[in-house]
């Protein structure tokens, strides 16, 4: 699957590269295993070339339970010339159970056959124990009947603040 971006998404996607290039240099600190579990949802019809608003809320190792906001620009996904779904790529900010944050970037695909979402995570920063955090992994789930999307991560997560 593939998607072709506008100038204006290309230079998002080029904004979102130098940012994930220059905070991930930043970090330091051992990766720990990462794992979460939660449901997202959005706050419109998501649109091509358009930023969709959301958020998530679930529970995840090292941060207990969690609430997340999402701002997603949201693409068009191709197979070949088919039309086979949406690309949700932005920024996400983690509120974890003690008041940290941890940021990160979504790139995620929705396949509208199967109603299924595959994607990867990139840690790029927090603050409190995550401040200079770095890290990432895979996610995936599925649209729920209600519209939301349930979902699971796998990855890893550095602990710079650690004492460990």
């Amino acid at each position: 699957m593939k998607f072709i971006p506008s100038l204006y998404q290309s230079s998002l996607i080029a904004i979102l590269a130098l940012t994930l290039s220059v905070t991930s240099s930043v970090s330091a600190g051992k990766f720990v295993p990462y794992k979460s579990k939660g449901v997202a949802g959005l706050f419109a019809q998501p649109a091509p070339g358009e930023i969709v608003s959301g958020a998530d809320s679930g529970n995840a190792t090292h941060l207990g339970k969690y609430e997340s906001t999402l701002d997603l620009l949201v693409l068009p996904l191709f197979d070949g010339p088919n039309f086979v779904g949406l690309k949700f790529v932005g920024p996400t900010t983690i509120h974890a159970a003690n008041g940290d944050l941890v940021e990160s970037i979504l790139d995620v695909d929705l396949d509208l056959a199967t109603n299924s979402i595959t994607g990867i995570y990139t840690v790029v920063g927090g603050t409190g124990r995550w401040d200079g955090a770095s890290g990432g992994g895979d996610l995936k789930g599925a649209v729920n009947a209600d519209g939301t999307f349930s979902y699971t991560t796998k990855g890893v997560i550095s602990r710079p603040k650690s004492k460990k």
